[in-house]
């Protein structure tokens, strides 16, 4: 009986996880061009930018915000620039504004500050099923 509820329990735990977005998608101007992992960040935590319309060019594409401890440069190929941004560890929890610097054209978004442990992105795929003896 104990094997079935832990395998209720686990089966429940992985399908609201499925649930939850895996990345953010930033309410962004002009098509929602920035997307922003994870979805809920942390203070002092790395994200992950993506902006759609943005490659790398001949001059400097970056993406700023008073929330991340400096400028981030972004890079990338195929129309999509890529960066990895530091959240200061004082900010306060709520909204924040992101805004992409792309040549001539400027986009600005929105994601997501909590102090609370968020659910994980990924389940380990290192679990042992039991034996029997």
């Amino acid at each position: 009986m104990r094997l079935l509820s832990a395998a209720v329990l686990g089966g429940a735990l992985i399908a609201v996880g499925l649930a939850a977005p895996a990345t953010g998608e930033a309410t962004a101007t002009r098509g929602n061009r920035i997307a922003v992992e994870p979805d809920v960040a942390r203070p002092g935590q790395r994200i992950e930018l993506e902006v759609r319309g943005c490659a790398a060019g001949t001059q400097r594409h970056w993406a700023g915000s008073p929330a991340f401890t400096g400028d981030a440069t972004l890079g990338g190929r195929n129309d999509q620039g890529r960066t990895v941004a530091r959240l200061r560890r004082d900010i306060k929890p709520g909204t924040h504004t992101v805004v992409a610097h792309c040549g001539q054209q400027t986009f600005t978004g929105h994601f997501k500050v909590s102090n609370k442990i968020s659910w994980p992105v990924r389940l380990s795929t290192d679990i042992e099923s039991p034996t029997a003896n």
